[in-house]
């Protein structure tokens, strides 16, 4: 496939990831000098999401758009247990619906791409992926980010300082990019998230982790801003004015920078 269409990678147990890679960066160089900056999405989002973010960091960086499991064209399994029995969530192959296998289809990703170090950029609930890793693979990130917290778009888009309500054509667009994955693969997603708990490994991160914290939404608290800040021993904070949760639109240009100035101070080139 084209560079538009993005790539697939097809992991060890049989499941299909698809990616979009942006290299910018100066052919000459050696893959030494090119970090990677891998772009996470929250839930139910594309990765044509981060479509005003790339050509800030793609000269710089190679930038990777991971598209998550079971959302757009990344495949998911097939589910065995009914959808109202969400304790024995038993899906096709024995797969094993859970951050460690998230985990290993990520490093797997990274392993064939060739990529040993990677910055790894999570928005709303990949954040939570990102403490993972970083956790349990620390020889892998050179730095995590993350911005916001959780949130479903069509909820959101109800709720007062969350989603960006007042631009109604932005409001379509976004409604239509979460429509193209599948009911049951995002079904399958979310249950994984209602389980997803990463309070307990965030005082195990060494690498640098950066969090961009909204002001005004109504779904990431500032006490819990301030409690993750306390735990992980190499965080900088960094408050983004916007009137709603969805900062990285609503404020692009802001976290855009401090995402830059962040990875500018580490010297990863």
């Amino acid at each position: 496939m084209d560079r538009k269409q993005g790539y697939f990678i097809t992991h060890p147990n049989g499941l299909v990831s698809h990616y979009h890679l942006d290299d910018f960066t100066d052919p000459w160089l050696p893959a030494s000098q090119k970090p990677v900056i891998m772009f996470n999405y929250g839930c139910a989002r594309t990765s044509e999401m981060w479509y005003h973010w790339v050509p800030h960091f793609a000269r710089d960086y190679i930038v990777i758009r991971r598209v998550s499991r079971g959302q757009g064209k990344s495949s998911f399994p097939k589910r065995h247990s009914p959808w109202s029995d969400q304790e024995n969530n038993l899906y096709e192959g024995g797969y094993g619906y859970d951050i460690d296998v998230i985990l290993d289809e990520i490093v797997d990703m990274l392993n064939q791409l060739g990529i040993q170090k990677v910055i790894f950029f999570g928005e709303a609930t990949s954040g939570e992926v990102g403490h993972y890793l970083a956790a349990k693979n620390p020889d892998r990130p050179e730095a995590i980010m993350n911005l916001g917290t959780r949130g479903w778009n069509e909820a959101l888009s109800k709720t007062p300082r969350t989603l960006l309500t007042h631009d109604a054509a932005y409001t379509e667009w976004l409604l239509t990019e979460a429509g193209k994955t599948t009911s049951e693969g995002l079904a399958g997603y979310v249950i994984f998230l209602t389980k997803l708990n990463s309070r307990q490994v965030i005082k195990d991160i060494d690498c640098p982790y950066l969090i961009l914290a909204p002001t005004s939404s109504a779904v990431v608290p500032k006490a819990e801003i301030e409690w993750q800040a306390s735990q992980a021993p190499n965080v900088k904070v960094v408050t983004i004015e916007a009137p709603g949760h969805e900062i990285f639109v609503e404020a692009a240009d802001a976290c855009i920078k401090a995402t830059r100035d962040f990875l500018d101070d580490l010297k990863l080139q």
